[in-house]
């Protein structure tokens, strides 16, 4: 398909990570299936306390797993790109539920986490604010149903003159694109999916329709990918006033080991 060849176009793919420039994003991927006793010790000596409990909490082994990945991960990106120890993070969140920094309290670098089935994902970039999205594509058979529900006008009778077989791809490249905007904007759930849409052009970036009452004015890149094993992966970055576009680099580590 011409969007997915243009959309990784403009990606450079690292196994190693190194502080984002003035104009670029970096996404990082790691696996959530580290079973490594040696690492998993040393990501949870990385715990706060407040952290030890929301781990604790977790019911199953793969959610413990997972959480200890995420933290540690976000806390190497981190480390490179603000130059404080990785041990000194303070993480917190905003009213909807946004991941922050508590400490250091102003860093230029705009962090977000998502995860999906077997992967975890952390954007940086210097930049206000940023989203980030990662879904595995399975096959439904209620596509229109559920975009009915939840997006715009535009977005479902551009699926619904989609080929049947064509639909849940780009279903899932809508929700994917929206699920990064949403997140960049930081208003959880208190933004509806069907108050903007997503304009996917084939071999052209996504441009996104804000409704005025939920337009806050200010202006985003929105960049689609495919990974490696079938994974979508959205970013939403707020640009900055000179209007310069953000390259997009991607890399894949185990947090704290030698990159793979």
């Amino acid at each position: 398909m011409a969007r997915t060849r243009q959309a990784i176009s403009h990606i450079a793919t690292k196994s190693t990570i190194v502080p984002v420039g003035e104009a670029e994003v970096d996404v990082v991927v790691a696996s959530d299936a580290i079973s490594d006793t040696g690492l998993l010790s040393r990501y949870e000596a990385l715990l706060t306390d407040d952290d030890r409990h929301r781990y604790r909490q977790q019911r199953f082994e793969a959610g413990r797993r997972r959480f200890l990945i995420t933290r540690a991960l976000a806390r190497q990106v981190l480390s490179i790109n603000c130059d404080v120890a990785s041990v000194d993070f303070v993480f917190g969140t905003n009213q909807w539920g946004k991941p922050n920094l508590l400490y250091p309290s102003q860093s230029r670098v705009a962090f977000n986490i998502a995860h999906a089935s077997g992967l975890i994902v952390i954007a940086v970039a210097r930049a206000d604010a940023i989203g980030v999205d990662v879904e595995y594509p399975a096959p439904m058979d209620d596509t229109l149903e559920i975009a009915q529900r939840y997006f715009a006008t535009e977005e479902v009778e551009a699926l619904g003159a989609l080929p049947p077989n064509c639909r849940d791809e780009r279903f899932f490249d809508y929700w994917t694109l929206k699920e990064a905007y949403v997140k960049g904007r930081g208003l959880g759930l208190s933004l509806p999916f069907n108050r903007f849409a997503i304009d996917i052009g084939d071999g052209e970036r996504p441009q996104i329709a804000v409704e005025p009452d939920v337009d806050d004015g200010r202006k985003w890149q929105i960049d689609l990918m495919s990974l490696q094993g079938g994974h979508r992966l959205a970013v939403a970055v707020e640009l900055p006033s000179t209007g310069v576009y953000f390259g997009i680099r991607l890399s894949h580590i185990v947090p704290f080991d030698d990159p793979v």
